[in-house]
């Protein structure tokens, strides 16, 4: 199972929904200077949809995850909370 977004996943941000991303990684200890940037884990996507107080949307990308599975599309867990998490670094 895929744990971490993939560099061109982070590239699709937007430059001010990176520093976003950045500052609340950097601030939880998650990235440092020495660290090889691949982008948020599962676990570290669901904090920070927690933290940003948007478990609502959590809940959406996760019920799409589920439908997607269902109806056979390959849809995997990280993605659909990285979808969920663009979102709201976008807003």
């Amino acid at each position: 199972m895929k744990q971490h977004i993939t560099p061109e996943q982070l590239n699709e941000l937007s430059k001010r929904a990176y520093k976003k991303l950045d500052k609340w990684m950097s601030s939880h200890g998650y990235w440092t200077s020495t660290m090889v940037v691949w982008g948020p884990n599962i676990g570290q996507m669901i904090e920070f949809l927690n933290w940003e107080n948007e478990p609502l949307k959590m809940t959406e990308f996760l019920a799409l995850f589920i439908d997607d599975r269902q109806h056979g599309k390959d849809i995997g867990l990280c993605d659909a909370l990285w979808e969920a998490v663009k979102e709201v670094l976008e807003k």
